[in-house]
């Protein structure tokens, strides 16, 4: 039995390994390096598959995340933070 550390892991090297290839190579490799696990298969594509939604707040980067957050009359971002909905700010300064 795999502990779930060793599954994490390997599920994040495939996903990594996927995301350098060509999208319509993906599904070979995973067949090849993990075709034994459906599961693992199947976590890995849901994953890439999240990536590719790309419409929450992680996916504008970074840099567009600064700076709508620093921008002096900016109001906090709209949308989604993984599971997670923004509705409102909170508060602000520190």
């Amino acid at each position: 039995m795999t502990s779930p550390a060793a599954r994490h892991a390997r599920v994040t090297a495939l996903f990594h390994r996927a995301l350098e290839l060509p999208v319509d190579e993906r599904d070979a490799m995973l067949e090849a390096w993990a075709g034994d696990d459906a599961d693992v298969v199947a976590h890995v594509r849901g994953m890439l598959l999240a990536d590719a939604a790309d419409d929450d707040l992680l996916g504008a980067g970074l840099s567009a995340m600064a700076a709508d957050l620093l921008a002096p009359t900016g109001s906090p971002p709209a949308g989604a933070f993984g599971p997670y909905r923004i509705i409102r700010q909170l508060g602000e300064g520190g």
